[in-house]
């Protein structure tokens, strides 16, 4: 007779794993709504810069040029962004721009040197169209507050504060933003 109390018993607590188990996927969906999202997914405050949390400065960042590369090294933060005329074309460079010095020279606090590189990529080819380079002792003295669009066919007032350096392509393509 204890051999049948044992298995029933066996029995019960098997039926009652069962349905607690295929309980499970109801009690998680119940649990998402009442749970915050993991830090690994929001996006992070960041105060300095490295190579670990860089992906999170730029995270929530809204720029019309697509980044095409970045690295930071020894407090120079160089960015690649390809321009195209479907995105903003000029206005939409000096915006990002602006965006970029703002990050580099106001949130984070380690950056010395910014470099961009922009370029117009057409059927396949990348063409650079200007460098820019900028340093922290640029934006001190009338800080960011300078920093804003510029008028339509025309470079911010702030442009010769990043250097700009066309080549002959971006020199042409300045101009026909400018004549359109």
């Amino acid at each position: 007779m204890s051999f049948a109390k044992a298995g029933l018993a066996l029995a019960v607590a098997g039926a009652v794993a069962v349905v607690a188990f295929g309980q499970l996927p109801n009690l998680n969906e119940r649990m998402n709504g009442t749970r915050a999202a993991p830090s690994v997914f929001a996006p992070m405050s960041v105060q300095t810069l490295s190579e670990e949390n860089m992906v999170d400065a730029f995270a929530g960042m809204r720029l019309e040029s697509s980044i095409r590369r970045l690295t930071w090294e020894q407090g120079i933060l160089t960015v690649d962004l390809a321009a195209s005329r479907e995105r903003g074309g000029a206005a939409g460079v000096w915006k990002d721009a602006a965006a970029l010095v703002e990050l580099s020279f106001g949130k984070v606090h380690n950056v010395r040197q910014l470099l961009i590189r922009v370029f117009s990529e057409e059927q396949g080819k990348r063409l650079l169209l200007f460098s820019a380079d900028s340093r922290a002792a640029d934006w001190r003295s009338s800080g960011l507050a300078a920093l804003q669009d510029p008028i339509a066919g025309s470079e911010p007032v702030w442009a010769p504060k990043i250097r700009p350096d066309w080549t002959r392509a971006g020199a042409a393509w300045r101009r026909n933003f400018a004549n359109s």
